[in-house]
């Protein structure tokens, strides 16, 4: 395979690829005549958008073989490409998000010279003046400035996450208006572009150029602009009227321009921009940066956030992980514990502390641990009594995965467990549905509009055609909204249900997925051939439900510890607590012991089931009853494992030294 660079210096990064690829046939040219020749026998083309001129693209044309059929832009526009003309048939892609640290650094860099008046401060350094009575009444601050960014793309999102990150208000304007994210506050349309720059201290252009972007930002626009904003340019010249531009920063009408894009490039000599006073310029280089040398093959510990886990795994993923783990557990490959909970009483008698952790690992090459800390407490919702639990305060929680390698023991993530754990319960559910539920199981009854009815339902229509959602959770507006979710995401049936006894009304799959800390089930409105699923609070059904059950699936049991025969357990979780007399909320309540093995009699094992060994349902009327077992443990090296590395193909997540975590002295 033939690759040609065209045109890129000597010293451009790009130019590594050479080195890092050296199966390709490469061939580095610099002029449109050596283009022509160059490209009649290769098969992928590797240019920059900024290079590209009619007299490129005819050279192409006329040069281009039947072998070529990939053209890749470094950069991430590709509109001066599309412009000059390209051959007929070739795949193009781009760049996108590649440069985005380095634009979004160079976007603040403006922004904070033009806020902290280093043009001033330079003046004044270079003329020998001590200016700070001046330049100290002119000057801003980032913190709490809104600062509207034009352009949500990769560029546009990574500027909003540091402008957040140095306390900004970051506001955002996209081609459609959309939920603001994690880092804006609200995104307008550009159709409100105006609204949101009377509004803002700041405006950061990042938007990609097409056709509505052109001349985006007028007179009329820049005069919604508080006086006292100063607006950065990282993306394209002539997104901005130019002569309007220079006039509202002539009349003080907006305080001050950082530009790194012109309309014309490079800027004529004769450009009034050169002389303004409030304006910074610089030549088209925020794109740029040299490479931190560092050996490749320095370790690196991925960080892993909750929106980048659930880009990456899906519910088939989470389905087939965590029963191959199962079955490893069952086989001696993979090895797991109880989750094990410390609880502390804090100087609020209504609540404690918990610190839960649970662990496994495989001989397939993974480890995990799952850390989590909580504060704990009841309280009374419409009659239901339910646990809630915070970290550092109401609305946060703390929960995060470590991953580590079997093979070498270096750190390798550390993941946050929210979606994840969602994920992993919702799966459990429908393994359970898929090996014990009447295969013509279509309508569900369930308890509960939270995350974990969402994820359950994800992994119910995975495994089973289901056609219908009968639904209750105690507050209408919750119920009502999940229903209308649930109805538009899988064209089917949804009843919103007044009462929760209406759910059992012809219900194939109970599924019980609330917070309540009592049991919510009602055994005596089960219907012959119901299969039972149950998660949060007790974790288990009522006993009318027990009574009822005919086959019990519990997927496995954590082995007893090594020697120690003595130590095995059956217990979901197992709790060590300071001042053991005093009443503990949540799963310490009352000190009770965590459920087990709750029907041995007539208990079958996952393995069992899918090696052939036992007969799951025997009878279409029989009623099912799943659930994991203590086996969690064994869940997140599984899932933690397929996030890292499905994180990793994708280029998600952020890299830290796996060094910080090393140390010379042996422990």
């Amino acid at each position: 395979m033939k690759a040609v660079i065209f045109p890129f210096g000597p010293n451009d990064p790009i130019l590594a690829l050479t080195r890092d690829f050296p199966q390709l046939q490469w061939s580095v040219v610099s002029s449109a005549e050596a283009l022509e020749r160059a490209v009649r026998d290769a098969d992928l083309l590797i240019t920059s958008n900024r290079v590209c001129n009619p007299a490129y693209g005819a050279a192409l044309r006329r040069g281009a073989g039947p072998s070529l059929r990939w053209m890749h832009f470094s950069s991430a526009g590709i509109e001066r490409g599309i412009a000059m003309g390209l051959p007929e048939g070739l795949t193009i892609t781009n760049s996108t998000g590649v440069k985005a640290g380095m634009v979004s650094e160079h976007a603040i860099a403006l922004l904070l010279a033009l806020l902290r008046r280093l043009p001033d401060i330079d003046a004044g350094q270079r003329g020998r003046r001590w200016l700070r009575e001046e330049i100290t009444a002119r000057l801003a601050t980032l913190e709490e400035a809104v600062v509207c960014v034009v352009g949500q793309g990769a560029i546009g999102r990574e500027t909003a996450r540091k402008l957040k990150a140095l306390d900004a208000r970051p506001i955002a304007v996209s081609r459609a208006a959309a939920a603001a994210g994690s880092d804006v506050e609200a995104v307008y349309s550009r159709a409100r572009i105006g609204e949101a720059f009377a509004i803002a201290d700041a405006v950061v252009i990042c938007t990609s150029g097409d056709a509505g972007s052109h001349r985006m930002i007028s007179a009329a626009e820049l005069a919604q602009m508080k006086p006292t904003a100063v607006i950065v340019n990282v993306a394209r010249g002539n997104i901005i009227d130019e002569p309007a531009l220079i006039a509202a920063l002539r009349q003080g009408s907006i305080a001050g321009a950082g530009l790194d894009v012109v309309d014309s490039e490079p800027l004529a000599p004769d450009s009034p921009l050169w002389d303004l006073p409030n304006v910074i310029i610089s030549p088209h280089v925020a794109g740029g940066a040299q490479p931190i040398l560092r050996d490749r093959r320095t370790p690196m510990t991925l960080i892993i956030n909750n929106a980048e886990v659930a880009k990456v795994l899906t519910m088939e993923t989470t389905l087939a992980a965590l029963e191959e783990a199962y079955l490893e557990l069952a086989a001696g490959e993979a090895v797991c514990r109880p989750r094990i909970d410390i609880r502390i009483p804090t100087s609020d008698p209504a609540r404690n502390y918990q610190w839960g952790t649970m662990e496994g690992g495989s001989t397939s090459g993974y480890f995990a641990i799952r850390m989590k800390s909580d504060v704990i407490y009841e309280t009374a919702y419409n009659g239901v009594l339910t646990q809630e639990k915070y970290c550092s305060r109401p609305g946060r929680y703390c929960g995060l995965i470590l991953l580590t390698s079997v093979e070498n023991g270096e750190p390798l993530a550390f993941i946050n467990d929210g979606h994840l754990q969602h994920m992993r319960v919702g799966a459990d559910g429908g393994i359970g549905v898929k090996y014990l539920a009447n295969a013509e199981a279509e309508v569900v009854g369930m308890l509960g509009s939270g995350g974990m009815a969402r994820t359950h339902m994800q992994a119910f229509t995975r495994v089973r055609t289901i056609k219908k959602l009968q639904l209750f959770s105690p507050t209408r507006e919750n119920r009502e909204r999940f229903g209308r979710e649930m109805a538009a995401t899988y064209n089917i049936e949804v009843k919103v249900c007044d009462r929760p006894e209406e759910i059992y009304q012809g219900a194939h799959i109970v599924a019980a997925l609330t917070d309540s800390a009592l049991p919510v089930t009602d055994g005596s409105l089960l219907e012959k051939g119901a299969h039972v699923v149950v998660v949060g609070g007790t974790g288990m059904p009522d006993p009318a439900s027990l009574k009822r059950v005919d086959v019990y699936l519990r997927f496995g049991d954590t082995p007893a510890p090594v020697g120690h025969p003595e130590l095995a357990t059956d217990a979901e979780h197992i709790g060590y607590e300071a001042r053991p007399e005093r009443r503990k909320h949540g799963d310490g309540r009352s000190r009770r012991r965590a459920h087990g093995d709750l029907l041995p009699d007539r208990r079958i094992k996952l393995a069992d089931l899918v090696q052939g060994k036992v007969e799951g349902r025997t009878s279409a009327e029989e009623i099912t009853y799943s659930e994991r077992g203590n086996l969690q443990g064994a869940q997140f090296f599984a899932l933690a494992g397929k996030v890292y590395e499905l994180a990793r193909r994708a280029g998600l997540g952020r890299d830290i030294p796996t060094e910080w975590f090393l140390q010379d002295i042996r422990d």
